[in-house]
């Protein structure tokens, strides 16, 4: 699992990129807190991601921002690739 130490490391913000493409495609996203559950006295998060009321990613992690970077790193992935194939 990526920890979020790493994500903030990184210049790249998988769900700003996230919010941008849905900008310019005109599509409605939404981030859904699947389970909350607490793991060693913390709480963890498992979220799904949602694009035009699909769902598109999820992610897990001790936090609700790492776990939807993970979601939309993961619907990233295949949102691209779906507009690609469009072009």
């Amino acid at each position: 699992m990526l920890d979020i130490e790493d994500l903030e490391a990184t210049d790249f913000d998988y769900k700003s990129k996230l919010y941008q493409l849905s900008q310019r495609e005109g599509w409605a996203v939404e981030f859904r807190t699947r389970n909350e559950t607490q793991r060693q006295r913390r709480s963890y998060f498992q979220i799904e991601l949602l694009v035009n009321n699909e769902v598109v990613g999820g992610g897990e992690g001790y936090s609700k921002k790492e776990a939807e970077q993970l979601a939309s790193m993961k619907a990233l992935a295949l949102l691209e690739s779906r507009t690609e194939v469009r072009d």
